[in-house]
């Protein structure tokens, strides 16, 4: 049986003077579209939202898409973050690619077998001011 990867919410936090900011892309707030076939779990504990969402580890018609409602408001160094649900049927390589618009910024990618129930920081891009901003999350491992 392949292993479910986990999807909890991105965190976009603005690292760049003067301004710092934060976005927190989340399904509770219908930013996310998910593809697939992705189950909702409320257990076991230390997800953020009223849910989090599983689907199957390898399957790469799995992805969810979180996209900002609101374009970037500065310019400058942006850190993505992200929380799941740690455990032994974990994917070992769930993959973030973060999007500018439509140019890909960066590829990140996360255990979810360790590290579980916090939010982690996976990296950092150059965003541009008036864009939006998208994280895609899809699977490989197992």
């Amino acid at each position: 049986m392949n292993s479910p990867k986990t999807l909890i919410v991105i965190m976009l936090t603005a690292l760049s003077a003067p301004a710092f900011s934060e976005t927190v892309l989340e399904t509770d707030d219908n930013v996310a579209t998910l593809t697939g076939s992705w189950a909702s779990a409320t257990a076991p504990a230390g997800y953020y939202g009223s849910d989090y969402a599983t689907a199957t580890a390898g399957d790469a018609t799995d992805t969810a898409r979180f996209a900002s409602l609101r374009p970037i408001t500065t310019s400058g160094t942006w850190c993505i973050q992200a929380r799941w649900i740690a455990g032994g049927n974990r994917s070992t390589a769930a993959r973030y690619q973060v999007f500018d618009g439509t140019t890909s910024r960066g590829t990140f990618t996360a255990n979810q077998k360790t590290d579980g129930g916090a939010w982690r920081r996976l990296g950092c891009v150059v965003l541009t001011a008036g864009n939006t901003s998208e994280v895609r999350l899809s699977d490989t491992g197992s």
